[in-house]
């Protein structure tokens, strides 16, 4: 049962406000975001919306349509238990944060939306992420953070490929990677093997080698050395050293590619084709999406996200921030 009956309509309300005053400046197209929540003297709890600029968003996504769901519209394991002040924490980033499926992203869909759709099978895991961190005391513009992540989660496939970092990690990054631009990939070995580090064990990277086409030495060289188990070894000789594919397949004494390595290939292209991978590096942390050549902090914020389930919700005695 709903304790607060009158918290969904008080938040609707406010949302269609804050939504309608905002529309009327004629400012550009931006997203509704939750600031901050407070008491007023009455003790009723309310909530802050204004207008911000939107992240960058891939071409063709739609603006958020933030919904007015109540914790009775929402099946979410302990939203309707929680205090009511909580609640509308937990209330706010559900109906005013973007749904993570690549449908409710490209249509600007709530959370909440997604939620009633019953389409995404990673909207829950994210519901019951904002529940428990509404629960700990976090506020709402800190729950937003993690769980409205910049692009859209796809499902990605197990595969057999190189990877630095424990397959049983709790954070899975899948990074499709090109070898012939030294500098490039260099930097991004670097980044994943820092970003790995810092997370303490919580992270495994798996590295999936795109081909520029049928005879690309590196990648077919590379390919080798994934199924010698030495591909660490020649990537750093690659991008790292400055070798050239052929050198450093000499030093490393790699054998002939066989059909293997070539089918190889062929199935993480297939594999990038199916979730829209349209340039290297493109990564995928525990299914979201990260395009392009992205910083060390947009990638961070990524992992922390997936790492919040299995560090402030695991503990019994976390802090309330």
């Amino acid at each position: 049962m709903d304790p607060s009956p009158g918290l969904g309509r008080y938040f609707g309300a406010l949302v269609t406000f804050g939504a309608l005053t905002l529309a009327a400046c004629g400012e550009p197209e931006a997203t509704l975001r939750v600031v901050s929540t407070k008491s007023s003297q009455d003790d009723t709890p309310s909530i802050a919306v204004k207008k911000v600029p939107e992240l960058a968003r891939p071409d063709g996504r739609l603006p958020l349509t933030p919904t007015e769901y109540s914790a009775a519209d929402l099946p979410v394991k302990g939203l309707a238990e929680l205090p009511p002040e909580a609640q509308l924490v937990a209330l706010g980033a559900l109906n005013l944060s973007t749904g993570p499926c690549e449908p409710c992203q490209l249509q600007g869909q709530s959370l909440g939306e997604c939620l009633r759709g019953g389409e995404c099978p990673v909207a829950m895991e994210l519901a019951e992420r904002a529940v428990g961190l509404a629960g700990l005391g976090w506020p709402v513009d800190r729950v937003q953070l993690r769980i409205e992540l910049p692009d859209a989660w796809l499902p990605t496939p197990p595969l057999t490929a190189p990877m630095v970092g424990a397959p049983t990690a709790p954070v899975q990054a899948l990074v499709f990677i090109q070898l012939d631009d030294p500098g490039i990939c260099a930097e991004v070995l670097q980044r994943w093997a820092t970003l790995s580090a810092r997370s303490d064990g919580g992270l495994g990277v798996t590295y999936a080698v795109l081909a520029r086409g049928a005879e690309d030495a590196d990648a077919l060289y590379g390919a080798v050395a994934a199924r010698l188990g030495v591909f660490p070894a020649y990537a750093a000789a690659r991008c790292v050293a400055g070798e050239s594919a052929e050198a450093a397949a000499a030093r490393l004494s790699l054998k002939a590619v066989n059909d293997a390595d070539r089918a190889k290939l062929a199935e993480t292209a297939a594999l990038a084709s199916s979730l829209g991978v349209r340039a290297a590096p493109t990564a995928f942390v525990n299914g979201f999406r990260a395009r392009g050549h992205q910083g060390e902090l947009a990638l961070a914020r990524l992992i922390d996200a997936e790492l919040t389930d299995h560090i402030e919700l695991a503990r019994d005695d976390a802090p309330t921030p």
